[in-house]
């Protein structure tokens, strides 16, 4: 059983910024193979919100999600590879509001989506000397979620959006090198810094079709996310044969934006 527990705050030039909410649980079941590796299930559900600037005013996106995955990792020596096909359902809400002077509209919608998502990964382990080590990782991630299209509504029929349905895709890469070091063997604890890059390869946010009652259609076009970024981190682990607990942190320097994070994750094995 995991928690799953994240906060993002945006800020910027180009938008009134936003914050958003993450809670989730994940369960599931692994299996060691006689040979070496595991393989596994997951079940989770996950509740996030999404409120801008505007959010004193009422306006907020919710989305509840439930996903479903098979896993299997395998370790042959300093050699580690890993890889993860999920999928899962979404039902979502948003509060739309308008507000200038003493007229305020609010508008509500409500829709369902499906999505799928993939990763594969790859590191190996060098020793360097004493308790040093290094350690290159790869990994690539595919995620692609199809919305339904949906009809808002609210007290102002002419303020009401018909909004088209909607697909968007990411596949992204990343490279990391590692370098570490490790007290105690059975018992052990690592301390970790690492740094590399992350690139979007290909993908998009679809384009938005709408139309208010009676209206044209219109269409917001959606941002061909591209491009790489360089990225460092750090970890704090210690566990033993059966369980961990980490604090790790990381930071992105992209064009335009910036992305700090810093997570406590743990595992154990029952």
């Amino acid at each position: 059983m995991q928690e799953v527990n994240e906060r993002v705050d945006r800020s910027g030039i180009d938008t009134l910024g936003s914050d958003a909410q993450l809670l989730g649980i994940v369960g599931g079941y692994e299996r060691m193979g006689s040979g070496g590796g595991a393989i596994g299930v997951t079940l989770g559900y996950y509740n996030a919100s999404e409120n801008t600037t505007a959010a004193q005013l009422g306006a907020n996106d919710v989305g509840s999600l439930v996903e479903g995955s098979i896993y299997y990792r395998r370790q042959d020596g300093p050699l580690t590879l890993d890889g993860r096909v999920g999928g899962g359902y979404g039902w979502f809400n948003e509060t739309r509001v308008f507000a200038y002077g003493s007229t305020i509209e609010q508008a509500n919608g409500n829709w369902t989506g499906g999505f799928i998502d993939a990763h594969l990964g790859a590191s190996y382990e060098i020793k360097l000397f004493g308790p040093y080590y290094a350690r290159p990782e790869v990994s690539i991630d595919y995620l692609r979620l199809a919305q339904s299209g949906y009809q808002e509504t609210g007290a102002n029929s002419a303020f009401n959006l018909k909004v088209g349905p909607q697909t968007d895709t990411q596949l992204t890469a990343q490279g990391l090198m590692v370098f570490g070091r490790q007290w105690g063997k059975a018992t052990w604890f690592r301390s970790e810094v690492r740094m590399g890059w992350r690139e979007v390869l290909d993908g998009s946010v679809g384009d938005t079709t709408a139309s208010f009652d009676g209206g044209t259609p219109f269409q917001m076009l959606g941002d061909p996310d591209r491009g790489g970024w360089a990225t460092v981190g750090f970890s704090l682990k210690t566990g033993s044969q059966f369980s961990y607990l980490a604090l790790e942190g990381d930071a992105d320097i992209r064009k335009g934006q910036q992305r700090y994070d810093l997570r406590v994750a743990g595992r154990s094995v029952f």
